[in-house]
């Protein structure tokens, strides 16, 4: 089934891109202000990072829905990293409102890089998806917003972070014990690792 829908965008100055969608949806970008843009709205390179979110989180919803759980309250922050060369890398953290043990996990992180988005890429564009499994997702999720480097304290909140064309590495969160919010018996003791046979797969 192929499905093909129109965008039409259009240059209001000063570098300004704005974009309407279905006569009434209206986005725009801007430039970063060292390449004379006024850098009141996301870059292109930020929307491309905020668009592979989307498409990996619609894809990971309807999958969820499917065997009867839902991902409300799901969140990504996206970051992407760019030169003069382009877009070199987009980071992922991705907060999901399932506990660690939930059996829904393999199947959701190894789809997540099969989303027709992440299939679009480039190649040479490094994808690091970084998960964060477990409770508190809100407290997390903000955490991230106003800071580049995350360390959280939730006991059942289990990082695990997977980067194509890099080495892959894993990392369990301590417990808080002042957190009663948590389960500190659904955390799993051992991370997971991706193997060097799973490399094809882009894990």
């Amino acid at each position: 089934m192929k499905i093909c829908q129109t965008s039409h965008t259009i240059h209001t100055g000063h570098h300004r891109c704005q974009t309407t969608y279905d006569h009434h949806f209206i986005f725009s970008t801007d430039l970063p202000v060292t390449f004379g843009g006024l850098a009141e709205f996301p870059t292109p390179s930020t929307m491309l990072g905020s668009t592979l979110a989307s498409c990996m989180m619609s894809l990971l919803s309807v999958l969820a829905s499917k065997k009867g759980s839902e991902l409300t309250g799901m969140r990504i922050s996206a970051q992407a990293e760019e030169s003069s060369e382009g877009v070199n890398k987009i980071s992922l953290d991705i907060y999901v409102p399932l506990a660690p043990d939930h059996p829904l996990r393999p199947l959701l992180e190894k789809s997540a890089r099969h989303c027709p988005i992440h299939r679009s890429l480039h190649p040479d564009i490094q994808v690091e998806l970084t998960w964060h499994w477990g409770c508190d997702q809100q407290a997390l999720f903000n955490k991230q917003l106003s800071s580049d480097h995350l360390t959280p304290n939730n006991p059942n909140h289990e990082i695990e972070t997977n980067t194509m064309n890099t080495k892959d590495t894993n990392k369990d969160a301590k417990c808080d014990k002042h957190d009663s919010k948590c389960d500190s018996h659904s955390a799993p003791t051992t991370p997971k690792t991706c193997s060097s046979k799973d490399a094809d797969k882009k894990c």
